[in-house]
């Protein structure tokens, strides 16, 4: 798990995922001072791109569905899943992503951003 994320605002978190691997990241979520927030039941939404104007690469969400990634609020944390059938798919090397947490009055807040590097698969069927 990485450190807390503070609901005042994103906090930078330049990512790996290997391709062709099953992957999460787990991020504890705090409130403006510090203390960790329940979320659970709390609405997550992640996406991938080259820009915030390009097409969408990849999506997570806690709603699911065909093509999505796997995010949930748990608790006192924030998990995105990705399974190796996922990411094998991928043809890019570099992009950016952020992560979007709405509360049950659907106040959104970005809570992480940064750098996604995939990491190519050396080893292929």
């Amino acid at each position: 798990m990485t450190g807390p994320r503070n609901l005042s605002g994103a906090i930078r978190d330049d990512i790996t995922i290997p391709q062709g691997a099953a992957w999460t990241r787990t991020w504890a979520i705090t409130d403006a001072v510090g203390t960790p927030l329940t979320v659970t039941g709390w609405t997550v939404r992640a996406q991938i791109r080259y820009s915030h104007d390009d097409l969408v690469f990849f999506e997570w969400n806690t709603a699911g569905g065909a093509g999505i990634g796997a995010a949930s609020a748990t608790g006192t944390t924030v998990t995105l899943h990705l399974s190796g059938t996922e990411s094998a798919l991928w043809n890019f090397t570099k992009a950016a992503y952020d992560i979007i947490l709405k509360d049950p009055g659907g106040t959104p807040t970005r809570i992480v951003e940064g750098a996604l590097t995939l990491a190519s698969s050396i080893t292929h069927s």
